[in-house]
């Protein structure tokens, strides 16, 4: 069965459109105030996709009470196009949107601002709406439910929600543990087979001297368990942060594996394919706190910064010997 859900955006709130550039509803947004908001929409992801959960999140987990006004004017508009169209979902929140809101976020806070503003909480709340509704406006149809006004606005509905869902199923539809469970294993054969072969045995050796490990194992019992650490289970719920233990044995080597995930990405734009996000899905919050943004990448750069690294060693060792320039695809 397919829920008919659909997003909300900036006009079908405000009636109008937003000209400017989302950096300027950013203006005013400190980095705990940003944190706290994509951990709630990391954490309520389950509550936010039916129309009543939308304004459930709203009341509890955006709007202060200082913006009550606000909100029930959010109600009035979200329950309007309800009773348009009852059989379809009618919310603000969604994952591909989540992961854009992030993105465009965390560029904004790793930037200087010469001319912040200084806002009140309220104030913050409401320019936060704002930036969400304005990334819906990017995602969506300008004029929103312009279309579905036509003949056949089932049909119509269905198909539109239908064919736009394709591009991010990977995002939506996804499986944490299955995906820790693969990477784990292609990371345990990879290393075993390092080890054994004779050949690639010095490249595992520089690859355990930089991370100053005694064996692979270590280094995989470090970066695999502070993924899994992130995954729901039956009895768990997944943590957003992950705040490495001094007394650990290997806490020097989970903080480095940590900061290599974290790196700037030497170039990277806002795209539908999140580049910027994948590249770094952590923030740092202190000495060896780390808050996740977003689980899936964060799963998988844990694991391909292992490539990325081996790779690295594979050319250190090769170009010399070959004293040319390493093939390309190496």
């Amino acid at each position: 069965m397919i829920t008919r859900r659909t997003s909300l955006n900036y006009q079908d709130i405000y009636l109008e459109v937003f000209d400017g550039h989302i950096d300027t509803l950013f203006n005013g947004i400190d980095e705990q105030f940003a944190l706290g908001f994509m951990q709630h929409l990391n954490f309520h992801e389950d509550l936010y996709k039916t129309t009543a959960g939308c304004i459930q999140f709203l009341r509890e987990n955006w709007f202060s009470h200082a913006n009550t006004e606000v909100f029930l004017n959010f109600v009035d508009k979200i329950e309007e196009w309800k009773r348009r169209f009852p059989a379809v979902e009618i919310v603000i929140f969604n994952a591909p949107s989540n992961l854009a809101f992030f993105e465009s976020l965390i560029k904004y806070l790793q930037t200087e601002h010469p001319n912040e503003l200084l806002l009140s909480d309220p104030e913050k709340e409401i320019a936060l709406i704002k930036a969400y509704l304005q990334i819906n406006s990017k995602k969506t149809k300008p004029s929103g439910f312009e279309e579905i006004k036509q003949a056949y606005p089932d049909e119509v509905m269905l198909w539109t929600l239908f064919s736009s869902s394709f591009q991010d199923a990977d995002l939506v539809n996804r499986d944490f543990l299955e995906l820790w469970q693969i990477e784990t294993f292609k990371a345990i054969k990879l290393f075993e087979y390092f080890e054994k072969d004779e050949q690639t045995n010095e490249i595992l050796s520089r690859f355990l001297e930089i991370f100053s490990c005694d064996s692979w194992k270590t280094y995989l019992k470090a970066s695999a368990g502070m993924a899994i650490a992130t995954i729901d289970s039956p009895n768990y719920r997944g943590n957003n942060f992950i705040e490495v233990d001094p007394q650990l044995p290997f806490y020097d080597l989970a903080i480095e594996i940590l900061l290599q995930i974290g790196i700037e990405p030497i170039e990277a734009t806002i795209q539908d394919d999140y580049l910027y996000l994948r590249n770094k899905p952590i923030f740092r919050t202190g000495e060896a706190k780390f808050q996740v943004i977003y689980k899936r990448f964060f799963i998988e750069k844990i694991f391909r910064s292992l490539y990325f690294q081996l790779n690295v060693d594979i050319l250190a060792i090769l170009t010399p010997i070959l004293d040319t320039d390493p093939p390309v695809g190496f």
